[in-house]
């Protein structure tokens, strides 16, 4: 509930508002791993459970980016900017996919 909620909960206009809804989204996301690796120790999860759940904790980080953030642009390379004919390309939704799998990829090699 506090996953979804969270992106909508503060004013980023306000007086620091955008910046302490990212602290909070990264909070919950380390807070909720850590859970995941406590869960995995003791309870001896699978390992397909185990990586849906490291999905599920990078959601509050992937709502509050797109929410608050949503620059989906990579910068290229200058060898390939000839080619592509421009310094940034938005790959849109493919973005969020690589956080999250980097997020997963992270975590996994942490707990091994």
């Amino acid at each position: 509930c506090l996953t979804c909620f969270l992106p909508f909960a503060f004013d980023p206009l306000q007086a620091g508002g955008g910046r302490f809804i990212e602290l909070v989204a990264a909070l919950l996301s380390i807070t909720c791993a850590t859970f995941v690796g406590f869960a995995d120790d003791v309870f001896d999860v699978k390992g397909r459970y185990r990586i849906a759940l490291s999905f599920a904790t990078t959601l509050p980080l992937l709502l509050v980016y797109y929410a608050h953030i949503g620059r989906t642009s990579v910068v290229v390379p200058p060898p390939l900017r000839s080619y592509l004919g421009s310094d940034l390309v938005d790959i849109g939704h493919i973005y969020y996919a690589i956080l999250a799998f980097q997020a997963v990829f992270s975590t996994m090699a942490i707990n091994v």
